[in-house]
């Protein structure tokens, strides 16, 4: 039970956290992806430019080079 609830939790956080991001549009990192869409469509770190750390933006990984911007390889 207290497994449940700690996920309703989780969840109930992740859609106020999505929300704010969505009511914005911003992007902190500078890294060519709204927020939100960080969130919501590509599961990357809203705060950080280069979620796999492979030395390319979130967004040009996504938008240029169509490769997956948490997978480094």
């Amino acid at each position: 039970m207290v497994e449940l609830r700690d996920r309703v939790a989780e969840l109930l956080t992740f859609r106020l956290q999505v929300a704010e991001v969505l009511e914005v549009r911003r992007n902190l990192d500078r890294d060519f992806l709204h927020d939100g869409e960080e969130l919501v469509f590509w599961g990357t770190d809203p705060r950080d430019p280069d979620s796999d750390d492979d030395g390319f933006l979130d967004g040009l990984e996504v938008v240029i080079y169509e490769t997956d911007p948490l997978d480094p390889a």
